[in-house]
């Protein structure tokens, strides 16, 4: 268990399997943006501030959280 001293650590996906005609099946700019957003959950401020890039970035992108 983490100290109460210790910040929690940012998870960021950047360069994984970007889609292409090489990789059909990789993953969307919106994929990963949305991998970023889930996986900084744990971090409340980080999170919302995610979400809201996201969002705005993306806003035809119909993913919901929870």
């Amino acid at each position: 268990m983490p100290d109460d001293n210790e910040k929690p650590i940012p998870a960021i996906f950047g360069t994984i399997h970007h889609r292409s005609p090489q990789r059909p099946n990789g993953y969307t700019p919106e994929d990963i943006s949305w991998m970023n957003v889930i996986a900084n959950k744990h971090i409340p401020e980080l999170y919302q501030e995610l979400l809201a890039a996201h969002r705005a970035a993306f806003p035809g992108d119909s993913r919901r959280d929870g």
